[in-house]
């Protein structure tokens, strides 16, 4: 079955907790600079947001890494819309997706460009 879609003139999920969020890579861009530069969060309450809490979620951000190397971000989205955002601060790498498509093909998309990228080496 091929899931992809045309993203829905009008979405049912509108900016709400779970999702609907409009952005753009630019904005998520901006975004992801004044969260590591401290201008969001100080960085004290930043480290704590970005601590496992689970083996895999902080407050807010799922926690982890690649090749070693730690990281922290958040994705998801809703038929239609498909979003991820992954900081790697001790390389000052950040990658961003964003699609028309269904979940989970950003993510996937996001997973495979990570995995192969130069982080730990």
């Amino acid at each position: 079955m091929d899931r992809r879609r045309r993203h829905p003139a009008i979405p049912r999920h509108r900016g709400t907790a779970a999702g609907g969020g409009y952005s753009t890579a630019a904005d998520l861009l901006k975004f992801a600079r004044a969260l590591r530069a401290g201008k969001l969060l100080p960085p004290a309450l930043l480290a704590e947001a970005t601590r496992r809490q689970t083996p895999w979620y902080g407050y807010g951000f799922m926690v982890g890494e690649r090749q070693g190397v730690a990281g922290f971000g958040h994705g998801g989205g809703a038929e239609g819309m498909n979003g991820a955002l992954e900081l790697f601060p001790a390389q000052d790498e950040i990658v961003i997706g964003l699609a028309n498509l269904d979940p989970p093909e950003v993510e996937r998309l996001v997973d495979y460009y990570t995995a192969r990228m130069p982080l730990g080496r």
